[in-house]
């Protein structure tokens, strides 16, 4: 790729209602290459699966966690997609897992995966770079971010039960954007579990499309943000069919000159009466030098709607370091102990045995 053909700025995990600009909240910046070429995954499917090549304009057209601006990006690049289909009342034996390490830089993915009436499927996506750099590049600057993308849709048809694992354990050096978007049918149930190692500049979220009545999305999310690393977070969730129900709950940990934007909205339109929704976040600031901030959204045109919100955002305190410390754990280990927990409270969500055993021997291999 040449120095000329980096392409422009792109505003991306927008706010679905603005803020005021002086939070800068609304949104963020990026970089974007002029071309992507598409990344090389590892990948186990279930025998059950169907699998078939999807151009570029056939993706289906849902709302997307990076937004619209990102989502006409990648159909400029004209990069195909991997479609998975599992068909109706079909139990998948065992989970998508897939392992993805980018290799150089303006590498992306794209998956789609269509869950049929009745049928269950449990996808794990493992997000790792590689170590490469842009020497090769003419007129690169060799101080410059890489970036990375991958790109998730969830289509799940009527009493679908999906569930979607992501794994983001990225070098500092590196841009990723992981965008996520979906619809659910009539009772459908999508569950998404995001959980965040390293990253130097993580854009991820998820955006869904609560279509049918009944239909519910669970999400759970654990970061830890440390360094000099930035995560930016963005949800949005519509509610379109009557009595849909919405669940996002999120822990972390700061620490260090750490930055995290976290954005999380639901959205109850005209008619999606009975309709509840609950966002909360739990956040443990570990340094003086942090920048934490967090936008939880309730927009509603729905009379007849139930939402709750919250952010609970603190401190370890200093009788609690001093406990710690009388029995001889420093605070540098008070940290990591914080962080594993919160972590490892995620995880032990993951309700496919494989996969949380998988991600549990990557947190933890000195008990394995």
């Amino acid at each position: 790729m040449k120095g000329e053909e980096i392409m422009n700025t792109l505003r991306l995990n927008p706010l679905p209602t603005p803020t005021w600009n002086w939070l800068h909240c609304n949104d963020t910046n990026v970089t974007v290459p002029a071309g992507l070429s598409e990344v090389e995954v590892q990948e186990v499917l279930p025998a059950e699966a169907e699998t078939a090549k999807v151009a570029a304009a056939d993706v289906p057209a849902v709302e997307t966690s990076a937004g619209p601006a990102f989502d006409k990006y990648l159909a400029e690049t004209g990069l195909s997609a991997e479609e998975v289909k599992i068909a109706d009342k079909v139990l998948a034996s065992q989970a998508v897992n897939k392992k993805i390490a980018f290799n150089a830089n303006a590498e992306a993915g794209r998956a789609v995966y269509r869950v049929g009436k009745g049928a269950s499927l449990t996808i794990a996506h493992f997000f790792t770079a590689k170590d490469f750099d842009l020497a090769g590049e003419e007129g690169a600057n060799p101080k410059a971010r890489k970036f990375v993308s991958y790109d998730t849709r969830i289509i799940a048809d009527e009493e679908a039960e999906v569930v979607l694992v992501d794994v983001i354990d990225m070098p500092g050096d590196v841009t990723f954007v992981d965008n996520i978007g979906g619809s659910a049918a009539k009772s459908a149930n999508v569950k998404v579990i995001q959980v965040l190692l390293n990253g130097g500049n993580v854009l991820t979220g998820t955006a869904l499309g609560l279509d049918g009545d009944k239909a519910t999305v669970q999400i759970d999310t654990g970061y830890v943000v440390k360094n000099q690393e930035n995560l930016d977070i963005n949800y949005v969730i519509r509610h379109r069919g009557k009595y849909t129900d919405t669940k996002i709950a999120a822990n972390g940990v700061l620490r260090d000159q750490a930055t995290k934007t976290f954005r999380d909205t639901i959205d109850f339109i005209r008619g999606c009466k009975a309709s509840t929704g609950d966002e909360r976040e739990d956040v443990l600031l570990m340094n003086p030098g942090i920048v934490n901030k967090s936008v939880p959204l309730i927009l509603c045109a729905e009379e007849d709607v139930e939402g709750t919100h919250g952010a609970s955002i603190g401190k370890i305190s200093d009788e609690e370091l001093f406990y710690f410390e009388s029995r001889g754990i420093s605070e540098e280990d008070v940290q990591e102990l914080m962080a594993k927990s919160r972590i490892d409270a995620v995880v032990g969500r993951i309700p496919d045995e494989a996969v949380r055993t998988e991600l549990m021997q990557k947190l933890h291999p000195e008990e394995f």
